[in-house]
Parts: structure tokens; C-alpha cells; sequence
């Protein structure tokens, strides 16, 4: 069962109600501002109503432990300060270990195809993307990962 979110958070900012099919709340951790909005507003679009944000995989980890329970989707970047998005990973895993975990995890990259992402899909990672990545991959990635059509 997706659930969404609508109540403010320390690290990360929510953006409005769940809707429709599209009640899953999603965590975009990107130190890019500019990336982080043009994610939000195609998810939008989209009719994704319910966002949390960081800027790097430390604030990341800490907004998904406080919202571990409504996250379903996670849109990550790899190359970030303080924790990169290949670390970010290896702990949302080890956060997830002994539990089924609700979240799915798309990384997007400029540097994809690259060792480090091969190595992140071969322990589970669920999809990369390049970046800058076209509209409708984008779309149709979203909605394979979180099962809607």
C-alpha cells in the first residue's frame, strides 16, 4: 500500500497532499538545486503530490529514517559532498537489512555507465539513469519502479 505525506520535516521539505493512484511519497537528494526542482516538477506533473528533499546523502539518510515507513521511491544523485550517492546506498541497504524494504532507489548520474554504478545494480541497486535524462525515460522509469501506469 503506497501512503503519502503532508507534515514538515527537519532536513527535508514536503510538498503538498497525496493524489490518486500517485499516493507515494518520494525523496529527491540531489546538492543541485536546479536538479532537485526540474525532478520535483516532472514528478508533478506527472501528479506526484507529496516530495521530501536533501542535498546530500547524509540529510538523505536522516529524512529516510524519519520517514522510512512512507518513502517509496528514492531519485538519487551520485556525486555529492559530505555522503555520495554510492554511500547513501550502502547504508539505505544496511537501514533495510532483516526488513522488507518499501523504497525503490533510482540513481541518476552524468557519469552512468561507470564501475561504480555497475557494482551499486549488482548489490540491488534498482536503476540508473543518465543525466541529463530525457522526459519520457524519466516517466517511463517512474512508473516501472513504483508499478503504475
Amino acid at each position: 500500500m503506497e501512503v503519502g505525506c503532508n507534515m514538515g520535516v527537519q532536513k527535508g521539505t514536503v510538498v503538498g497532499a497525496p493524489f490518486g493512484r500517485s499516493q507515494c511519497t518520494i525523496l529527491v537528494i540531489d546538492d543541485d538545486d536546479d536538479l532537485r526542482d526540474f525532478f520535483i516538477g516532472l514528478l508533478k506533473l506527472m501528479g506526484f503530490r507529496s516530495f521530501l528533499e536533501a542535498r546530500n546523502g547524509m540529510e538523505g539518510i536522516e529524512v529516510y529514517v524519519e520517514h522510512i515507513d512512507e518513502i517509496r521511491l528514492i531519485i538519487l544523485d551520485l556525486e555529492m559532498p559530505v555522503m555520495d550517492g554510492a554511500a547513501f546506498f550502502r547504508e539505505f541497504l544496511r537501514i533495510n537489512q532483516g526488513r522488507q524494504r518499501k523504497a525503490k532507489v533510482l540513481l541518476a548520474s552524468g557519469r552512468y555507465p561507470c564501475p561504480v554504478v555497475d557494482r551499486l545494480l549488482e548489490e540491488g541497486l534498482d536503476m540508473a539513469i543518465r543525466k541529463p535524462a530525457d522526459l519520457e525515460i524519466i516517466r517511463k522509469d517512474v512508473r516501472e519502479l513504483l508499478g503504475s501506469r
